[in-house]
């Protein structure tokens, strides 16, 4: 996964007016609508490679920090 990828999702969110993403290792992107209903927006499961592929390098040192020990963390 790249930066496009993260991108092209946010980009979505935006013009769906959704309330945020949920990348989870094993299962496909979720989007959260405006009244907090989750939906997936991709077919197949994300690795957990994949997603700090994408995820990277918009990861906040903070939260960055936190990742090894926590397993996830909110941005």
């Amino acid at each position: 996964m790249t930066t496009e990828f993260i991108d092209t999702l946010l980009k979505r969110l935006t013009a769906h007016g959704g309330r945020g993403l949920r990348l989870e290792s094993g299962a496909p992107v979720r989007m959260t609508d405006a009244a907090g209903v989750a939906r997936d927006v991709t077919a197949r499961a994300l690795t957990r490679q994949e997603i700090l592929g994408a995820v990277g390098p918009i990861v906040p040192d903070e939260a960055r920090r936190r990742l090894p020990e926590e397993g996830s963390v909110e941005f």
